[in-house]
């Protein structure tokens, strides 16, 4: 049990470092309690999701200290969440244990896919020097409107049913769009916290109590992870850490699929 606790809180860890450096890598933590701790996939997200809260506040406040954070689009974002937000509560919680995990598996391949793109999109960006803009105008566009719209039900949808912080869904798009990818991490960390809150709720009203000694473990050592990653981000190689989190990514999705077929 000790040792499995310490693998589970290195593991949280080593998460936190990497999302506070890139804003990815949280939804390794649900796997993580799945394979470490045997719990199940409800508890595992409602942990995972209550990660994201002391977390995200604080680097929140250091990104919106350098104004990187556009509080138009989070409004947007937030309030598009909430629909998606009720629905992942609904059906993790209406579905068995072995269809959870397959849609956890389908759930990390579509995602390491978006990651695959971010990465590529990000290596681009970078050799051709593509400009980019503090803000993604929103007034007189209303296709755009939509389209962050929708973005902003799949992140709800993906936070509650994966305990994912929902920024995997739209942080490319808005660097896609010309925005600087320093505004669209930060905007990204605050909606992804307070959809996070939302899915505690929800997800609290349904199992109504948590394994005090694991939530603790796995909510302080990946905070720390996060507030150091984030300190420190700037001296590790962004690029790196995104392929790691998307080889991860993958190859986690087809384990979960295999071992549920």
């Amino acid at each position: 049990m000790l040792l499995e606790h310490g693998l589970l809180g290195v593991g949280s860890f080593a998460i936190g470092l990497v999302v506070g450096s890139t804003s990815l890598g949280g939804f390794l933590l649900v796997p993580l309690m799945l394979m470490q701790a045997g719990m199940t996939l409800s508890t595992s997200v409602l942990i995972s999701l209550l990660s994201f809260v002391p977390s995200g506040m604080v680097n929140t406040y250091q990104y919106a200290c350098r104004k990187c954070v556009d509080v138009k689009l989070f409004a947007l974002l937030l309030v598009s969440s909430l629909p998606g937000s009720y629905l992942g509560v609904y059906w993790s919680h209406a579905v068995s244990a072995t269809a959870s995990r397959r849609l956890l598996g389908c759930f990390l391949l579509v995602t390491g896919a978006f990651l695959c793109l971010r990465l590529l999109g990000e290596i681009k960006r970078r050799g051709d020097g593509a400009a980019t803009s503090e803000r993604v105008q929103l007034a007189g566009k209303p296709g755009r409107i939509l389209l962050f719209v929708a973005l902003g039900v799949m992140a709800g949808l993906s936070s509650t049913l994966a305990g994912v912080g929902g920024a995997v869904v739209f942080v490319p798009v808005v660097i896609a769009l010309g925005m600087t990818p320093a505004i669209a991490v930060g905007t990204g960390i605050l909606t992804s916290t307070g959809i996070a809150a939302f899915g505690v709720l929800g997800h609290l009203l349904h199992l109504g109590s948590l394994p005090i000694l694991v939530t603790i473990l796995v909510v302080v050592t990946f905070s720390a992870g996060t507030i150091i990653g984030s300190m420190k981000s700037e001296k590790w190689s962004k690029i790196k850490l995104n392929a790691l989190v998307t080889l991860i990514c993958l190859a986690t999705g087809i384990g979960f699929i295999v071992n549920n077929l």
